[in-house]
């Protein structure tokens, strides 16, 4: 075992990166760094360098090592595999090793990719920046380089995507050469001769690193305390980045970590000593008009003998620019006002300039030049005292929302919008962005076009709604903008202040600015949903124009007519996604609120199945900005959650009966938007409002009919019933493979747990029940199967008497009924990725590994395939599986029963004799064979249970699989948490199969292996060691064997990839 030397709460971090991968070299050069105008040369600091951490968890023991290249991409030696490398093109590399004991071989936790050209693997470009330290950390007194590389990411424990970078300080130190005293790293790198040969050429410290008997030099490698999750912040000090190093590679002058100054080294002049062109200007200015007053002055005194204002060049011009001016001033007025009848001429105006001009040339006396040019000044001390009087004395300009709406709209005819304009601005600019983009994509969907209807508002404002009626998808459907400004009077105010506290409470009116983008669909077909959205933004303004206070507000729910489970999971899951790239908070939040507010409650009853909800963001939850960015993700994931929805319901066949119920449900969405909709009452209640574009939202026709209730057990009623009770959509994965695949899933009213009165010693665990009616007192006593479903809340059971171990309990409509059990049966699990990556992370596999929806096995659906994570390492596919289809498995002919253990297997199998855990044998299936193998965390049930099986034959598997409790207590667990109720029965055969598709570790071969069959499957391929299973050539044999296995029907499946991770 190796620990690190390094004390990084001590230590400060010494590293380095700067050079990007060769397509980047034009713009950074590790010979070559800029930063103002000064050189650097860091060729001498490449090549591979390391640092390494540790993390002491009670017993557990995980050390990370840090591994940068300044001067071109990492690259191993060796014929490691690719998972436990970081990404081709890395600058930055950091491998967190699970360090074992004894004799123990150390694991790879993860393997995370902190910086480079690494765009093609989901990250980002390098985009190095360089910049002064003195500059950006002033305060530090340190002196060199602070170098920004980007381009890395990773994984979060969900899996969601994270970018990363990592920050260097390069500072300078004279007597380091900045590879003293690094760490051995266990992960050996190719070296850059080039960076090997500019250090020997560099004679500095030659001798003293070669002497054995030399002190050891400080550490230079070393983590810094304040490194972050997603920003590696790491410093490293050298001479090679002293300014005096910079142009000639000398030893430079004594510039020790900045503590003294550039000064002494006398080589290199500072930057920012000399005048800049415009102070230039200003002088050169200056000096002529002094040169020409003096000399002009100089020339009119000698050659004319002239005094006082006489002495200025062109004084007459001078002297008379105020009668110019008040000539002028008359010339305007007399145009104004007109002339009378004296034919628009004046007669006293010339003369007396005339006259004045001819006096002061002929006059050599010394008096009256003075006496003009005290008359001059004082009138100009009168005018200037006059100015500051009114200056001093005047009051701030009020603006009110008009003039702030028409500086805006000079704003932006002379300048644009851009990132420095104010949020209205900023704002506007988007949603209408955003409405081009949505009517562009509807009409594609409807071919018909909508109308464009611009408006102006007579109190401020207008909008520009596109509405369109009686098209062919569409009903009616309208994409409206409304920018508005006024005043709201004091009643309103205090309206606004119940739900806005922000707003002033003392003001008698208010100057407001409000714009918002509001959507509402109504398909013709009722199996296609409506669908709102409204996204807004509102800002008061105090007399002077600025913000008195701003919020942002907004939405989008779902209202079907009949329920498909997938459209409302689609929707809710993208929704999910745009709010978890702002905080993990708002979706559960934003989507409760939504609830509660679209309901209808005089009814009890919600309008549809939601979605999200928010209003008054303001500065209390976040800053304008990062709410902006979230209002942005919000509006864009609009098209992507709708436009699947409907393109798979609006062809959809449907009935006069369906179409009545729809017209029903249409009057329950008018209902609320008349009677608690805040945003139609405020509309209407704003003087001046545009009624039509506020109504828009209502549908065409809807209909009111009396008394009227849906049938029981329709599909009608079980939409009223969710409607009563909102679902948590996100957690749902209703998809081929789920239990109620194909068919309405019985609601759970209640799911309990508790445990059994006289559990056996091989179940000592809680018992996880999903009840939908009244149970008869039982005892539970086979966790994996018992499982009760009916429609009430029950009692816990009080019953203490035993039950037979050979009968299981299974719950009807009628009540508990007793079964003989021919073989002991699971919950089957739905196929769903964060379900099976749940089971494989309970029984103790890495968290780097995980299962992913794969949604093609065409290797030509390239984007498709882009979106799981290589490496696969493992396959699972849901097929339909008819009646008897396990049983003639079993029994197919010419097959021999697999009868090898050990070293004669070329992949781990497990005969299924459990019913209904064909999902959990198709994840054991993939995570015991190929490279998944060495993601088993030591010690863990997983590993304990291979180990166990490994040496032993096929009906010695079986009884070891049958008789493991805690395998059982982790399925059932699992097992319990599906989105789907249970079957009433569970004895019953579902009517799917798991299968898993892997690849040997022994010899690349293909397999397939379904644990109803009597053995693995040779699929007549063989892989290579850097293909994985979404290679073409494993993609190929996948979908032959699929293929055949319809003989000649295509069969319809679902699949899950098992593939490694980065994480966090």
């Amino acid at each position: 075992m190796k620990f690190s030397a390094i004390q990084y709460a001590d230590t400060a971090l010494v590293f380095s990166l700067l050079l990007a991968p060769l397509p980047a070299a034009a713009m950074f050069s590790c010979e070559h760094v800029v930063s103002d105008g000064q050189q650097f040369n860091l060729k001498p600091l490449g090549g591979p360098h390391s640092v390494v951490t540790s993390e002491i968890n009670g017993d557990r023991i995980r050390n990370t090592t840090y591994t940068v290249d300044i001067c071109t991409a990492l690259k191993k030696k060796g014929d490691e595999k690719s998972f436990n490398q970081c990404k081709n093109g890395t600058r930055v590399c950091a491998i967190k090793r699970l360090i074992k004991t004894g004799e123990d071989l150390d694991t790879i936790d993860t393997v995370t990719s902190l910086a480079g050209e690494l765009g093609i693997h989901g990250g980002g470009p390098l985009d190095p920046e360089v910049l002064r330290l003195s500059k950006v950390d002033p305060d530090s007194g340190r002196k060199g380089l602070r170098v920004v590389l980007k381009g890395g990411f990773g994984r979060t424990e969900t899996h969601v995507m994270r970018k990363k970078h990592t920050v260097i300080d390069f500072v300078c130190n004279k007597d380091l050469d900045g590879t003293e005293g690094e760490y051995e790293s266990e992960d050996k790198y190719e070296s850059n001769p080039n960076s090997v040969e500019a250090r020997a050429e560099d004679n500095g410290d030659k001798n003293e690193d070669n002497d054995e008997n030399a002190p050891p030099k400080e550490v230079q490698l070393g983590l810094e305390k304040k490194s972050k999750s997603h920003v590696l912040h790491l410093t490293w000090s050298s001479k090679y980045v002293c300014e005096s190093k910079a142009d000639d590679g000398s030893d430079g002058g004594n510039d020790n970590g900045g503590d003294k100054g550039d000064d002494e080294d006398g080589d290199v002049k500072k930057p920012g000593t000399h005048w800049g062109a415009f102070t230039w200007i200003v002088i050169l200015v200056f000096l002529g008009t002094a040169a020409y007053l003096i000399f002009g002055s100089w020339l009119n005194y000698n050659r004319y003998g002239a005094r006082g204002w006489d002495l200025l060049p062109h004084g007459d011009t001078i002297r008379d620019i105020p009668y110019l001016m008040k000539d002028w001033a008359r010339r305007v007025l007399n145009t104004v006002q007109g002339s009378g009848s004296r034919g628009g001429y004046s007669a006293s105006s010339h003369p007396q300039a005339l006259r004045r001009r001819f006096t002061s040339r002929t006059n050599n006396s010394q008096s009256q030049p003075r006496a003009q040019g005290l008359i001059i000044a004082a009138i100009g001390a009168a005018c200037v005292s006059g100015v500051a009087y009114a200056m001093a004395t005047q009051k701030p300009t009020k603006f009110d929302a008009r003039s702030v709406a028409e500086l805006d709209e000079r704003s932006k005819r002379e300048q644009g919008i851009t990132d420095e304009s104010p949020m209205r601005l900023r704002m506007e600019k988007f949603i209408r962005e955003q409405q081009k983009e949505i009517v562009f994509a509807l009409e594609q969907v409807d071919g018909m076009s909508f109308r464009e209807d611009t408006w102006t508002r007579p109190n401020g404002g207008g909008g520009l709604s596109c509405v369109l009626q009686e098209g062919n998808v569409f009903e009616k459907a309208g994409v409206n903008i409304s920018v508005v400004y006024g005043t709201l009077p004091k009643p309103a105010i205090a309206k606004m202040r119940e739900n806005h506290k922000s707003v002033a409470a003392e003001a008698d009116n208010l100057d407001f600015y409000a714009l918002g983008l509001s959507l509402v669909l109504h398909p013709r077909n009722p199996m296609a949903p409506t669908v709102h959205l409204n996204y807004r933004y509102f800002e008061t303004m105090r007399p002077d124009g600025t913000s008195q206070a701003w919020w942002f507000g907004g939405g989008s729910d779902l209202t079907p007519s009949y329920l498909f489970d997938e459209d409302a999971v689609h929707f809710h899951k993208t929704l999910k996604e745009a709010c978890d790239k702002h905080d993990k908070d708002y979706y559960p939040r934003f989507k409760k609120w939504c609830d509660e507010y679209f309901s209808n409650k005089h009814r009890g009853e919600s309008r549809g199945v939601g979605g999200i909800f928010f209003d008054d963001l303001d500065d209390t939850v976040a800053d304008s900005e990062n709410t902006f960015s979230f209002i942005q993700d919000c509006l864009k994931s609009f098209l992507p959650s709708y436009l699947p929805i409907i393109e798979k319901r609006k062809d959809m066949p449907f009935t006069e009966k369906e179409k009545e119920w729809q017209q029903v449900r249409r009057g329950r969405y008018v209902e609320f938007n008349l009677v608690h909709d805040r945003g139609t009452s405020f509309g209407l209640n704003v003087p001046g409002s545009r009624v039509e574009s506020i109504l828009m939202s209502l549908p065409l026709t809807a209909s009111w009919r009396y008394m009227y209730e849906p049938e029981p057990r329709s599909r009608e009623q079980r939409l009223v019933e969710v409607l009563r009770d909102p679902k948590e959509w996100t957690l749902i994965h209703p998809k081929p493979g789920s239990r109620y695949a194909g068919s309405d899933p019985t609601q759970c009213k209640s799911i309990q747990t508790w445990a059994p009165a006289q559990a056996p010693a091989s179940y000592p665990f809680p018992v996880r029940v999903v009840l939908l009616e009244e149970l008869s007192p039982a005892t539970i006593t086979e966790v994996s199967i018992y499982t009760v479903c009916a429609q009430h809340r029950p009692n816990p059971p009080r019953d203490n008497s035993p039950v037979p171990s050979d009968y299981t309990y299974s719950g009807d409509f009628n009540g508990i009924k007793k079964m003989a059990a021919r073989k002991k049966c699971f919950i089957p699990l739905e196929s769903n990725p964060e379900l099976f990556t749940e089971l494989i992370h309970e029984l103790g596999m890495s968290r780097r590994l995980a299962f992913h929806d794969l949604l093609t096995l065409s290797p030509a659906d390239a984007d498709l395939l882009a979106s799981v994570p290589r490496p696969a390492l493992a396959l699972v596919l849901v097929i339909p599986a008819p009646e008897g289809y396990a049983a003639r498995l079993r029994d197919e002919e010419g097959v021999a029963p697999h009868d090898k253990k050990g070293d004669e297997e070329d992949v781990m199998f497990y005969s299924q004799t459990i019913g209904n855990a064909c999902g959990l044998y198709a994840a054991l299936h993939a995570v015991s064979n190929g490279d998944a193998r060495a993601f088993v965390e030591p010690n863990s049930h997983i590993a304990r249970l291979i180990e166990h099986c490994t040496p032993l034959g096929s009906a010695q598997r079986i009884e070891a699989l049958e008789s493991d409790a805690q395998l059982a207590a982790v399925h059932a667990s699992v097992g319990s948490r599906g989105n789907t109720a249970p079957p009433v029965d569970i004895t019953v055969e579902v009517p799917f199969a798991y299968m898993t598709f892997a690849k040997s570790s022994k010899n690349g071969r293909l397999y397939q292996l379904e644990g109803c069959r009597k053995a693995p499957v040779d699929l007549d391929c063989v892989l290579g060691r850097d293909e994985d299973m979404l290679s073409r050539k494993a993609l190929d044999a996948v979908s032959k064997f699929v293929q055949e296995a319809g003989k000649g029907v295509a069969v319809g499946y679902s699949a899950l990839a098992l593939s490694v991770t980065e994480e966090v």
